[in-house]
């Protein structure tokens, strides 16, 4: 098969990170401060793109980086090196340094996960859930099976998952069944809305809601 073409793949992060951005700021007018935590693969590619657009719109975005630079490779490195460049850093991740934000984005695994979280990945997930802060989770909340939903040890709870180009059905099964929340609505028309309404501003997204994210199981 062809390579993945590099200059698709950096306009669909591109999109990807901006539609995620302008869900955070409708979600949270008042977020002044974010916490972007970034993996090593294209889903911590889109968040490195996010903290850039966030940081060019004059939000302080800080970004825990869970992966070193010198591991990151294609996409994900591209994204890294160019929010470098635009005055950016990337820490370590440091669970500390959590609290302090307005929102977390998480932007670790993505839908690539297949079983148990890594031990590291692990620990990551559960300090985003005990900082208790909002969560907007890029494509699929981290530690969540994007096709059945299952969730081995623990996910993310995220307040607002945006999913990209595709509703993930994980998002609609197993465990997180419990925490879909769609203001009562319907779930289908729910989806269908939010579906037109982000075609016709040209980003690809579903918002996902999702009710009393901040308790521990």
């Amino acid at each position: 098969p062809a390579p993945p073409n590099p200059f698709l793949v950096k306009s669909l992060m591109t999109g990807a990170a901006e539609g995620g951005l302008k869900i955070l700021r409708a979600r949270w007018p008042q977020a002044r401060r974010i916490a972007v935590v970034c993996g090593g693969g294209n889903n911590g590619g889109d968040g490195y793109v996010l903290a850039r657009l966030a940081r060019a719109a004059g939000l302080d975005a800080l970004v825990l980086a869970s992966v070193p630079p010198e591991k990151l490779g294609g996409d994900a490195r591209r994204a890294q090196v160019e929010w470098l460049a635009a005055g950016g850093s990337a820490h370590p991740f440091a669970a500390h340094a959590l609290p302090g934000s307005d929102v977390i984005v998480d932007a670790l695994l993505g839908i690539g996960l297949s079983g148990a979280p890594r031990p590291d990945s692990l620990t990551v997930i559960r300090a985003i859930n005990a900082a208790r802060r909002p969560v907007l989770a890029l494509d699929i909340p981290s530690g969540l099976d994007a096709d059945t939903g299952a969730v081995t040890d623990a996910a993310v709870h995220a307040e607002i998952t945006v999913c990209f180009v595709a509703l993930k059905s994980g998002l609609l099964l197993g465990s997180v069944m419990m925490l879909v929340h769609l203001n009562q609505q319907d779930i289908a028309q729910r989806v269908h809305n939010a579906w037109l309404r982000t075609l016709e501003e040209g980003v690809h997204t579903y918002e996902i809601y999702t009710e009393d994210t901040r308790k521990e199981k």
